[in-house]
């Protein structure tokens, strides 16, 4: 198994239950915020699933670049939830078809981590990251009323 296999075995059983919670929301709660100057849900969303692009051109190009432009942003509940598997679909793909060499080679990150790192290391900050907010996503859903919420992982894929 190639390590970005193993990589992504592990990334999906977390993305997966975002993808589930996202399954649960209405066109009112895409712009819920719990405090003044918090994230929507629909920024934290868009938040969420972005990053990893951020992460995944940064190992491919050997350095961190940020985007520039607009953030998305939605009116309903299924256009963000679009927006997320598609999302979901080209970040796993492009994990998927980073070489074995990538994961070691050291990539300029310097701006947010403070030195180079390896790409798999940033691959699993990038992981972290996404388990970090995706506990702010099910804070968030209970506050809107959810009273049944997936399991924090997936048990299998």
């Amino acid at each position: 198994m190639s390590k970005a296999e193993q990589f992504l075995d592990s990334w999906l059983r977390h993305r997966l239950v975002v993808l589930e919670v996202l399954d649960q929301l209405t066109d009112k709660d895409v712009n819920f915020q719990p405090w003044e100057k918090a994230m929507t849900l629909g920024e934290l969303v868009t938040h969420i699933v972005t990053v990893p692009e951020l992460f995944v051109n940064a190992i491919e190009q050997g350095q961190l670049v940020f985007p520039q432009g607009q953030k998305p942003s939605f009116s309903s509940a299924a256009e963000l939830r679009q927006f997320a598997g598609e999302l979901t679909d080209k970040t796993q793909a492009r994990i998927g078809a980073l070489s074995d060499e990538k994961f070691e080679e050291m990539i300029d990150v310097s701006r947010i981590f403070g030195q180079p790192l390896p790409g798999g290391v940033l691959l699993n900050a990038m992981r972290d990251h996404e388990i970090h907010h995706k506990g702010q996503l099910f804070v968030y859903a209970r506050m809107m009323g959810a009273e049944t919420l997936p399991m924090y992982v997936k048990a299998t894929l």
